[in-house]
């Protein structure tokens, strides 16, 4: 890829308990439609010939075989509920073949929640050395430099959880937002096509509705918004017929393509 693209698999769209879901006979789980598959969220963000996965939910290594995926320069995580790091001990694999711990950008509050249930992974007695480099996001930190590449960060919470949304040129990726402030709105200046999560068209105690993530993206002055994080209740072809042109339901495998520079 010529290091002026810069692209993002959407590895995985689906929300915490995937499509199917485990004993589910509704008519999404049982469809013939590829886009009905869901696996867990994660993504390749790929910008500055540089790879990073954009989190890691318990499917990653079943996606990274399928997507070919040998390598990474980092690993960028926006918050710590199971279905987004469920699959972080499976990068092991990645670190072990390079020799060297792969850098890894998230907040304190995520590098101690992981630091707590797998510590594991950064004590070099364990495997002859660290799996991860710890960067940190300080709190209210506007951008940061990781790997060479610069992030604006975006600040919000779900639960009672800090999260971290990212902005690189023209794009951006806001996942399980559920509270936030009017500096968002400023935060996403700029940016053409924005990742919104949204499980259904009624909004739940942890996510926004459809409609709440169009009011984000309209006053964003987003170009196009794109839905990830999908529950059963969506069929992909029946609700994309309702959606408006500038606004697309995600789906395994789909590429966007931005511009890095803007």
């Amino acid at each position: 890829m010529p290091a002026s693209a810069c692209q993002y698999t959407f590895f995985g769209t689906s929300a915490s308990m995937g499509i199917p879901s485990i004993g589910c006979n509704c008519a999404v789980c049982t469809s013939c439609e590829k886009k009905n598959k869901r696996t867990r969220p994660a993504g390749l963000l790929e910008v500055a010939n540089k790879k990073f996965l954009l989190d890691v939910g318990p499917d990653i290594r079943a996606q990274c075989l399928e997507h070919k995926l040998e390598d990474i320069d980092g690993l960028i995580l926006t918050h710590t509920h199971y279905d987004h790091v469920a699959g972080i001990d499976e990068l092991r694999a990645i670190s072990f073949r390079k020799k060297a711990p792969i850098p890894l950008l998230a907040s304190q509050s995520s590098i101690n929640d992981i630091k707590s249930k797998m510590s594991y992974l950064f004590e070099p007695k364990s495997h002859r050395a660290d799996i991860f480099s710890c960067q940190v996001i300080e709190n209210n930190m506007q951008s940061v430099e990781f790997c060479g590449v610069n992030f604006s960060c975006i600040f919000y919470s779900q639960l009672g959880m800090p999260v971290v949304g990212y902005k690189v040129g023209d794009f951006a990726f806001v996942t399980d937002i559920k509270n936030h402030d009017k500096g968002i709105y400023e935060s996403l200046k700029g940016v053409r096509t924005l990742v919104l999560s949204a499980i259904d068209f009624t909004p739940t105690r942890a996510h926004i509705s459809i409609d709440e993530a169009m009011d984000i993206a309209k006053k964003s002055n987003a170009e196009r918004l794109i839905l990830t994080h999908i529950g059963h209740e969506l069929e992909h072809m029946s609700t994309t017929e309702k959606l408006p042109e500038n606004v697309e339901l995600a789906y395994d495998g789909m590429v966007v393509t931005f511009d890095p520079k803007a």
